[in-house]
């Protein structure tokens, strides 16, 4: 993943569509002297931008310095199991998500057989938390979640 200041990217977007001054933004902010938290020199003129809730309750950046609208969208990777807890012959996987999205938990007897089997019922999350539980039928289980299309 690349860091990039959202200042950076309104500014390369101005430049593209023929901005005038190759060294700042419009505007009549000052630059701010030193270095961002991952070293970048911070920049001259401001992105001037505004964030706005879109009638498909999404969110929306926009900037007036290079006339342009950006949806937001989240980048799902995989879920992350928090903790896998035994008890009376079961198991519970606990795992993170977003909400409304589905996972589906799967398992192998050993790490190295080559296909997964699912454990029966996806689960579409409600929250940023779910857990699925199954029946323990080996001694030695491997465990993981799914995020589903």
């Amino acid at each position: 993943m690349t860091n990039r200041r959202l200042f950076d990217i309104v500014s390369e977007a101005y430049h593209q569509k023929g901005g005038t001054d190759p060294d700042a933004l419009p505007g009549g902010a000052d630059g701010t002297a030193g270095l961002d938290p991952y070293g970048v020199p911070y920049g001259v003129g401001r992105a001037d931008i505004r964030l706005a809730i879109g009638d498909d309750n999404e969110i929306y950046i926009i900037s007036k310095s290079d006339a342009s609208i950006r949806k937001m969208t989240a980048v799902l990777g995989p879920p992350t199991v928090t903790s896998i807890v035994p008890g009376g012959g079961n198991v519970t996987i606990n795992f993170q998500t977003f909400p409304g999205r589905k996972y589906r938990a799967q398992f192998k007897g050993a790490l190295t057989d080559l296909v997964w089997s699912d454990v029966p019922g996806d689960v579409t999350a409600s929250g940023f938390a779910a857990s699925k539980t199954t029946a323990m039928t080996n001694t030695m289980q491997f465990f993981r979640v799914r995020l589903l299309p």
